[in-house]
């Protein structure tokens, strides 16, 4: 099994990448990739794991611990790990706005992005209480939705926000190559497929992020 310090260097060296330059992707100082890749740092900070396994669709579990496969499983939400890291929102300064699942003025609330979220402050615009069961276990019941509204580009096996007539729901979409309607799909194998023309439904958002909290 290869070290934690060759597999930085391997990604690192696959993307075609300067320390420098990796340090700049995973906003942090040289030191960090360098003390990595020369083993001086043992172990790697979950917050720099979920960077890189967003920017180059990596195995969260390959960089932590060398196992599974280098690239991350298409199907894999990005940064779905978030979902465990807080059981409470705190201040931290930049506020978004929060809806109860559907994106009404006299609904709206302000909450603040817990640390973890932070450094994607400039693409999350929105957040989301989700109140159905269409994505579990990947998203369920309950979970908050960080969402990029600027984001509505098709991108297969990622989790949008999309509006079907009235109803709002997360769902995996797919470009069909050998049909002009897109495949909606849920992680729930209880929740049909549906197969829509792009003037059927719309998107409000791609999911970025999700997270687990008790109480807001």
């Amino acid at each position: 099994m290869e070290l934690l310090s060759d597999r930085i260097k391997k990604i690192r060296k696959t993307f075609g990448l300067s320390q420098d330059k990796l340090a700049t992707i995973m906003g942090t100082s040289l030191g960090v990739p360098k003390g990595l890749e020369q083993g001086k740092t043992k172990h790697i900070k979950d917050k720099y794991v979920i960077i890189l396994a967003n920017e180059f669709g990596l195995n969260k579990e390959w960089i932590e611990t060398g196992k599974g496969d280098f690239r991350m499983n298409q199907y894999d939400l990005l940064l779905d790990e978030t979902s465990i890291i807080s059981d409470a929102l705190e201040s931290y300064g930049t506020k978004i706005p929060y809806y109860q699942d559907r994106f009404e003025d006299e609904n709206v609330k302000y909450i603040s992005l817990p640390p973890e979220i932070m450094q994607f402050k400039n693409k999350v615009t929105r957040a989301i209480k989700i109140k159905d069961d269409s994505m579990s276990d990947t998203i369920v019941n309950g979970d908050v939705i960080f969402i990029d509204k600027s984001s509505s580009k098709i991108q297969n096996g990622k989790i949008f926000y999309v509006q079907i007539q009235n109803e709002l729901s997360l769902k995996r979409l797919f470009i069909n190559p050998s049909s002009e309607k897109i495949i909606l799909k849920s992680d729930n194998p209880l929740f049909p497929q549906l197969d829509l023309l792009e003037k059927e439904f719309t998107i409000i958002g791609k999911a970025i992020a999700n997270m687990k909290i008790k109480e807001l």
